[in-house]
């Protein structure tokens, strides 16, 4: 009788809609069901990283080797939690047939380890430049303040064009700055080092003249 009373094509749209709404609404569903759990797991795990971390004092181990205030346990577990949100929003968009932003997040949670991994290269490089630095200088010789700063510049470049290829970004050009900036500052050092010791050069060079005539 209702199809009687309309035109049949628009009966036919009418028809279609319908079942493309009824087919979508268990993937509405289910992809709310995912964000859900996945927002859910997501915060137990920034609450357990989180929680594990401060137990090993890595936060007030770090700030007392780089003098740098930050909570790594607090970052890292942030990265755990939003690397849980992409794959639930990963999952949701397969659900609905999002196929654009389904591969848009394949690639970013694919991403995200590598970027993990290289933050954690940078602080360790920060770690370990801060750890040379202060024990150089600690150690208060002829040009300690100089040979500390020089090594813990190169320990971080180091460390930061190795962040970059392992974040997948081309670090060619800082690598060519790095070779640059410790052939500098190696020469550098060695003009400082020869101006700083031409005076005892000298004066060895006259006693060593001196001994000479003498034995003659």
């Amino acid at each position: 009788m209702v199809e009687s009373m309309v035109d049949p094509v628009e009966y036919g749209a009418l028809e279609s809609i319908m079942d493309d709404v009824a087919q979508f609404l268990p993937d509405l569903f289910f992809a709310t069901v995912i964000l859900v759990i996945g927002f859910i797991v997501a915060n137990i795990a920034y609450a357990i990283i989180n929680r594990v971390l401060e137990d090993t004092n890595v936060d007030s181990y770090f700030v007392n080797q780089s003098h740098l205030e930050l909570e790594l346990s607090n970052l890292f577990a942030e990265l755990a939690k939003w690397f849980v949100y992409f794959a639930s929003f990963w999952i949701a968009a397969d659900v609905l047939g999002v196929d654009a932003l389904t591969d848009l997040l394949r690639e970013l949670i694919d991403w995200i380890p590598s970027a993990i991994l290289a933050v954690v290269i940078l602080f360790a490089g920060y770690g370990i430049a801060v750890y040379t630095k202060d024990n150089i200088v600690g150690a208060e010789t002829l040009y300690a303040d100089l040979l500390g700063k020089l090594i813990f510049l190169s320990v971080i470049l180091i460390a930061l064009s190795t962040a970059l290829e392992q974040a997948g970004v081309e670090a060619t050009l800082m690598n060519n700055i790095i070779l640059v900036l410790v052939a500098s500052a190696g020469l550098a050092f060695a003009i400082a080092v020869g101006w700083g010791l031409k005076d005892v050069v000298h004066e060895e060079a006259k006693r060593y003249v001196e001994n000479r005539d003498s034995d003659d």
